[in-house]
């Protein structure tokens, strides 16, 4: 059912000043009228207002993105060298969070990991061009060296789909240990 006055208090957040933008924000999680559906809206559109234009205030009151995603790659990366074991000593490229080339080219965020045993090397990788652009999980499969670079195949994701970019990613590294050796494997 449509509410008029949040609809009118999220359209007019844009326009709030920092202290009106923070103020907005703890009355709404004050406020035990609300309902929680309301809050999390109102919260929602603060956020991208804070991120956007106060940033540090974003990261004081929803947490830090670099942080939280740093800490998601480097889960997965944990957990697929959990699995295949062989992946530590045949990857050329390291087992840790990276940082992307987009950052480097004035992207707010580019962090990454891969797997990289030869010539194909598997990715997950989290980008996010602004700070109010929604972050981009993208997984690919690439040919790396050799003649024929190329890559093979490249999925987007969102981030309330990060679990099925991993397992997306877990898989694409289990095919490149499993070619990589009979010993490479679990």
């Amino acid at each position: 059912m449509p509410n008029p006055l949040l609809d009118k208090v999220i359209a007019l957040i844009p326009g709030y000043t920092r202290a009106q933008l923070l103020a907005t924000l703890r009355n709404a999680r004050n406020n035990a009228k609300l309902a929680r559906d309301d809050v999390t809206k109102i919260s929602a559109s603060i956020e991208k207002e804070l991120r956007d234009r106060f940033p540090k205030d974003a990261d004081k009151e929803f947490g830090s993105l670099v942080d939280a995603a740093v800490v998601l790659l480097q889960s997965v990366a944990d957990e697929t060298a959990a699995k295949y074991p062989a992946m530590l000593t045949t990857n050329r490229v390291g087992s840790h969070v990276k940082l992307g080339g987009l950052k480097k080219r004035g992207w707010y965020y580019d962090r990454y990991i891969s797997y990289r045993p030869g010539e194909m090397r598997a990715s997950l990788d989290i980008r996010q061009q602004t700070r109010s652009e929604e972050p981009i999980i993208r997984v690919m499969l690439q040919k790396v060296s050799g003649k024929d670079r190329a890559t093979i195949s490249e999925q987007l994701f969102s981030m309330s789909d990060f679990k099925m970019a991993a397992a997306e990613y877990v898989k694409l590294v289990g095919g490149l240990v499993a070619d990589a050796g009979p010993n490479s494997g679990q």
